[in-house]
C-alpha cells in the first residue's frame, strides 16, 4: 500500500477507485487478486489493493471510495466492519469468500455465523461450486441473483500458462537448502484450532457452539499423533524429508521443537501452498481444503485421520474421503506409486467448478456486470450500521480519543508520551495491542513492489 496515498496531503483527501480489494492472508489470497487485479486494469479501470489488518485503517475516516469494494469474507455488520473501519467508502460489495467448504454444523444451520446477514446479504458472493451455491441460497437466504459461479481464482496457477508462474523444482529446493536427493513431501497443516488459547476456544463455543471444544482437543492431539509419525519415520528413512506448511494463522511454537531435533524436517510458511504442491514428491494433510489444490495439481496426496471428529467439526467435502488412521499405513504411503485420489472426483466437483475455464476472468465478468448495473448499489441507510459500529459500546472518553487520534500530530505525540512511560497500566496495554497489531500487519503486509512483481510475472506468463 503506497506510502503517500496514506499520509501527508494526499491523505486528506478522498481517493476514488473503481475496485477497491481488500485481502487477509497474503498466501492464500494475493496472487489470485493480482490476476483479478491485471485483467481489471486491462478492461480500463482502476485498481486499489490494501491488507484489511494494516492499523491506518483505525485512524482514518472515509480515505478510499471504492465504486465496488471486494472483500476477502462477509458474514455479518461486524465481520464486514473488520474489513472497512472508517477509512473505506464504497457503493457496492463482492464478496471473494475465500472460506467455502466450511464445517457441516455451518453449512447445514440456517443459524450458522458463516451465512450472511446485515449489510453482507446485499453483497455480490462469488462461489466456486455448486454444493456453495446452492447452501447460499436454500440455507442462508441469499438472493439467487446474488451468488455467482465461477470457480476458485487459486486453481487457475494449476493451469496454462500460468504453472510457469513459479519456481522450478531446483530453483525452489535451492532458495531454502532443501536437498533434491531426498523424497520430498509436504504437510499441508490445518491446526490453528490447536493452538488457540482457552479464551479463543471458549468464544468460538460461544458462536457455534459446544462441539468447538472437542474440536479444539482432538485437533491438538491430532496434531501431536501426526507429528510423533513424521518423527518417527524420519528416524526409519534418512531419504526422507519433511515440509510443514503451518495454516496462517497457526502458532508453530510446538511444532519448531521438532525442527530443532531433526534437520530433515523445516517449517516454512512462505510462499503460496501451490508453490510447494507442484514441487514435492508426497502431500499429506489433516483437513484442509487446500487438498482441492493437490487434486488439481494431479500429485500424490494421502489424508492423515487419526481420530474421529465430532460430526458437526467435519466439512462435507470430506465426508467420503480415504483416510490413514494409523502410523504402518502412513509410512507405507511414501512408497506407493500413483496411490488413488483421497477423496471421489464427484465431491470435488460439487464444491470446486472443474473446467478448463480461467476462473479470474469470469470474476472479473461479474465485477465488470456488477460495476455497470445500478440494482446492486447499497444505499446509505444501510451503510449507516458499519460505521457506527466505530462508536459501539465506546464511553465518552474513548470516542473523545479516537476522535484525536485521527489527527495526525495529536497520534504522534500521543505515542511519544506513552513511550516515555511504558510501565503504566494505561501505556503497557496500549502498547502491547498496538504492538499485536502492527505484528499481525506486518505478517500479512504485501508491498507495493511485491504487489508490481507479481503483476509483471503473470503479465509474462499471459503473453507467452
Amino acid at each position: 500500500m503506497s506510502k503517500d496515498l496514506w499520509e501527508g496531503e494526499a491523505a486528506r483527501r478522498m481517493k476514488t477507485y473503481d475496485y477497491i480489494i481488500g485481502y487477509e492472508h497474503k498466501h492464500r489470497e494475493v496472487e489470485s487478486i493480482c490476476l483479478l487485479k491485471a485483467e481489471l486494469e486491462s478492461r480500463g479501470f482502476s485498481v486499489f489493493v490494501y491488507c484489511i489488518y494494516d492499523p491506518r485503517l483505525f485512524r482514518y475516516v472515509r480515505k478510499y471510495k471504492a465504486k465496488i469494494l471486494i472483500v476477502p469474507f462477509g458474514y455479518d455488520n461486524s465481520s464486514f466492519y473488520k474489513c472497512v473501519r472508517q477509512a473505506v467508502d464504497f457503493d457496492k460489495v463482492i464478496n471473494l469468500q475465500w472460506e467455502q467448504a466450511i464445517y457441516k454444523q455451518q453449512e447445514e444451520s440456517s443459524r450458522s455465523f458463516k451465512n450472511p446477514s446485515g449489510i453482507c446479504l446485499k453483497a455480490i458472493h462469488i462461489s466456486w461450486g455448486r454444493e456453495n451455491q446452492k447452501r447460499l441460497v436454500q440455507v442462508a437466504g441469499v438472493s439467487e441473483k446474488n451468488v455467482r459461479l465461477a470457480g476458485n481464482m487459486t486453481l487457475d496457477f494449476l493451469k496454462k500458462p500460468l504453472t510457469q508462474f513459479y519456481l522450478s523444482r531446483e530453483e525452489l529446493f535451492q532458495k531454502y537448502d532443501i536437498p533434491d536427493g531426498k523424497k520430498i513431501c509436504l504437510l499441508i497443516a490445518s491446526f490453528k484450532s490447536a493452538t488457540l488459547s482457552d479464551g479463543e476456544v471458549e468464544n468460538l463455543c460461544r458462536i457455534y457452539g459446544s462441539w468447538r471444544r472437542e474440536h479444539h482437543l482432538i485437533a491438538r492431539k491430532t496434531r501431536d499423533t501426526i507429528l510423533e509419525w513424521i518423527e518417527r519415520a524420519l528416524n526409519a528413512d534418512e531419504d526422507l524429508f519433511f515440509i510443514y506448511r503451518p495454516h496462517p494463522a497457526e502458532d508453530t511454537a510446538y511444532v519448531s521443537q521438532i525442527a530443532r531435533r531433526c534437520d530433515r524436517f523445516v517449517v516454512i510458511d512462505e510462499l503460496s501452498v501451490k508453490q510447494w504442491i507442484l514441487a514435492v514428491d508426497k502431500i499429506y494433510t489433516w483437513m484442509s481444503t487446500s487438498v482441492a489444490e493437490v487434486y488439481f495439481s494431479g500429485k500424490d496426496c494421502f489424508i492423515l485421520y487419526p481420530y474421529e471428529l465430532p460430526e458437526e467439526a467435519n466439512a462435507r467435502l470430506f465426508d467420503h474421503a480415504g483416510t490413514i488412521k494409523g502410523y504402518d499405513g502412513f509410512y507405507q504411503s511414501f512408497y506407493r506409486d500413483n496411490p488413488v485420489f483421497p477423496i471421489p472426483k464427484q465431491d470435488i466437483n460439487d464444491y470446486y467448478l472443474a473446467d478448463d475455464g480461467m476462473s479470474y476472468m469470469r470474476v472479473a465478468d461479474v465485477c465488470e456486470e456488477v460495476y455497470r448495473d445500478e440494482h446492486y448499489k447499497i444505499s446509505q441507510e444501510d451503510k449507516e450500521p458499519i460505521y457506527a459500529l466505530a462508536d459501539k459500546p465506546k464511553t465518552l472518553v474513548k470516542r473523545l480519543n479516537s476522535f484525536l487520534w485521527r489527527i495526525d500530530w495529536v497520534y504522534h505525540l500521543f505515542y511519544r508520551v506513552i513511550a516515555v512511560f511504558p510501565n503504566t497500566d494505561y501505556s503497557g496495554k496500549w502498547i502491547k495491542h498496538k504492538e499485536s497489531l502492527d505484528a499481525l500487519f506486518m505478517t500479512e503486509y504485501v508491498s507495493d513492489d511485491e504487489m508490481e512483481a507479481i503483476g509483471r510475472r503473470i503479465k509474462e506468463c499471459l503473453e507467452r
